[in-house]
């Protein structure tokens, strides 16, 4: 983790047990801490294949995930 990276946009589920949600917010502190810019978005009930689901017409009702990348990418495009 290094304040100088990217910004970064780190998206978890509660019932993710691939990668831990708290190593998804531990990150994200980490970088903010360091003077980076790091979002973290928690999706209740959904788990790692969820986020990627949620991408696809089918279960865009899962988790607002395409307007949680949007609105990211609209604020780190408009500086």
């Amino acid at each position: 983790a290094r304040g100088d990276a990217p910004p970064l946009l780190l998206l978890t589920g509660d019932a993710d047990d691939t990668v831990e949600p708290r190593n998804s917010r531990a990150l994200g502190a980490r970088v903010a801490g360091m003077g980076g810019r790091a979002r973290v978005v928690d999706y209740a009930g959904v788990g790692h294949i969820g986020i990627l689901l949620a991408l696809s017409k089918p279960f865009r009702s899962k988790a607002p995930v395409i307007a949680d990348i949007t609105q990211f990418l609209q604020g780190v495009f408009a500086r």
